[in-house]
Parts: structure tokens; C-alpha cells; sequence
């Protein structure tokens, strides 16, 4: 139907290195209030392996706050295909993020280099509002359908892994 073409779509656009359109797509329908925006999100994530895919951080910038609303849909699906590519971006990024962030800073102006920071400042933001959230996905744990509940606990220990050891200041 017309969801399908839609997915179809986006991922032709995604393919062709489209993704900054994309991600603006798909978060114009989720702020338009489109009641089907969160499905139609979660339908795309699920589509695309972000493996294999030429993330950059800016994409890991757009990524992000978009999990972060499929996360807060009432359907076990979204939360669990919200964690799993926020643990993928978590694992590609993660450490780089927080490696820029603690390094250390003399010599000259360099604009690219302060660039970067900020947008590590930006990625690390996220993670660490992720982090808290983790806590409220963790308490409905036992409310989840059995069936996803398993990768929701494994997505959610990923992160806890990556937290534990990198998230130095929370």
C-alpha cells in the first residue's frame, strides 16, 4: 500500500546519499503529528542496516533525536528498533565522541577541529539523555511482549556496557 511506496521511497533517496533529505522527511512527519510517523520511521529503520551504510557524524546527529521519539511510541516494536540503532550508532561513534571530547586542546585555531567538537559535544548530549532514559525502559521491562523482550534487555545491556565504561561525568 501506500506505507510501502513511502518506505520504498525513502530508501531509493537514502541509497542515492539522499539521507539529510530523508531524516528532514522523516522528522517533518513525526513533528507534523502524523499518527502513523512513528511506524513509518521504525518501518525505515528497520529497513536500512546502518552497518553497512557511510554514517557520518553529522547522520549519527540526525539519527539520534529521531530514535529518541520512535523510543517514546507505546509499541514494543518501536523501543526495540529505536535501542537497536541507537546501540549501532552508540558502537560506530561512541568511543570516537568521547575520544574528541577528552583530548586535549593547544595550539592554534583550528575551525574544522572545533567543529568536530561541537558536534561530539552534541552526539555525547544525546547519550547521555539516552542513558537516563535507559532507567524508564528498563522499569517497564516486564510490560514488554516476550517475544521482543530479549533483544530490548541485550540493546539495553549494550548501551549499559558502553555507558559504564565511557561515560566518565554523568
Amino acid at each position: 500500500g501506500a506505507r510501502r511506496e513511502q518506505l520504498a521511497a525513502l530508501r531509493r533517496r537514502w541509497a542515492a546519499g539522499d539521507w539529510p533529505g530523508v531524516l528532514a522527511n522523516l522528522e517533518d512527519h513525526l513533528r507534523a503529528g502524523d499518527r502513523n510517523a512513528a511506524t513509518t520511521v521504525c518501518d525505515f529503520l528497520r529497513a536500512v542496516d546502518l552497518h553497512f551504510e557511510a554514517l557520518t557524524l553529522d547522520s549519527c546527529l540526525a539519527l539520534l533525536p529521531l530514535c529518541r521519539q520512535v523510543a517514546a511510541s507505546d509499541f514494543d516494536t518501536h523501543v526495540a528498533t529505536a535501542l537497536k540503532v541507537q546501540a549501532t550508532l552508540v558502537e560506530m561513534f561512541g568511543e570516537y565522541v568521547c575520544e574528541t571530547r577528552y583530548a586535549p586542546r593547544h595550539g592554534a585555531v583550528d575551525i574544522s577541529k572545533e567543529e568536530r567538537l561541537r558536534k561530539c559535544d552534541k552526539c555525547y548530549e544525546h547519550f547521555r539523555t539516552l542513558q537516563k532514559e535507559l532507567v524508564k525502559v528498563k522499569r517497564n521491562m516486564k510490560n514488554y511482549d516476550p517475544s521482543i523482550r530479549y533483544d530490548i534487555e541485550n540493546y539495553v545491556s549494550q548501551l549499559e556496557k558502553f555507558f559504564n565504561s565511557n561515560m566518565l561525568d554523568m
